[in-house]
């Protein structure tokens, strides 16, 4: 399942955008339900083992926020990068006819990062702010603000509000590989069901983002 999703931007940059499109941080949640293993340290990680996974499965509240993902930024320079969290809330059902319907929502956080002289369209970092809070104005992000550090690079953190996500689809499984299928989209990952709880691991996200961590969800 892919990381990126309905607004595709990272913070009020938008993979390079100087907060002019406002476009949130990055992704969204898309069909997500899950993130890749090897997330920070209390993050649970589980292997593909499959299993039946037919049923509503509602987030699980202590690990909501275990999905983290990093953006590649170097369109806009080498060394620019942005560094996403992820908390969800909802459920996702599978069905035994093979269509699933997702009714989720996700709050990103996020941090970009711009070394010295790297600001996208030559804005500084007051103007970047400056651009980014246009966009918290107009209700698209929560909150954004840049800094400058001693370095002379340009730190800035932003949070989108809670988006939702309730997409219709298809999907297949084989082993510990689950496919979905919304909107003419494809994404692939792996899947765990162990007592009671669903572990969901997606493949490579969309717009260079590389994402780590798990969401896990408990059966209804």
């Amino acid at each position: 399942m892919s990381c990126g999703g309905s607004s595709g931007q990272t913070g009020a940059a938008g993979n390079g955008g100087g907060g002019r499109d406002g476009g949130g941080a990055a992704g969204g949640v898309g069909n997500q339900t899950g993130g890749t293993g090897g997330g920070g340290a209390g993050c649970p990680t589980v292997s593909a083992c499959g299993g039946d996974i037919v049923g509503t499965w509602k987030v699980t509240q202590s690990t909501q926020s275990c999905l983290t993902a990093t953006k590649d930024l170097s369109s806009v320079c080498a060394g620019a990068s942005g560094e996403l969290a992820y908390v969800f809330i909802g459920t996702v059902t599978y069905n035994a006819d093979r269509t699933y319907s997702s009714a989720l929502s996700a709050t990103v956080t996020a941090h970009e990062h711009y070394p010295s002289g790297c600001t996208p369209y030559g804005l500084t970092c007051a103007q970047l702010e400056q651009s980014g809070s246009q966009a918290v104005d107009a209700g698209k992000i929560t909150s954004y603000s840049c800094s400058t550090d001693a370095a002379g690079a340009c730190n800035c953190e932003s949070v989108t509000p809670e988006s939702s996500a309730n997409t219709p689809g298809t999907y297949s499984t084989s082993g510990g590989t689950l496919t979905t299928t919304d909107n003419g989209m494809t994404s692939t990952g792996s899947y765990c069901v162990q007592g009671g709880a669903l572990h969901e691991t997606p493949g490579p996200g969309d717009g260079g983002l590389t994402a780590m961590g798990e969401i896990v969800l408990t059966k209804q």
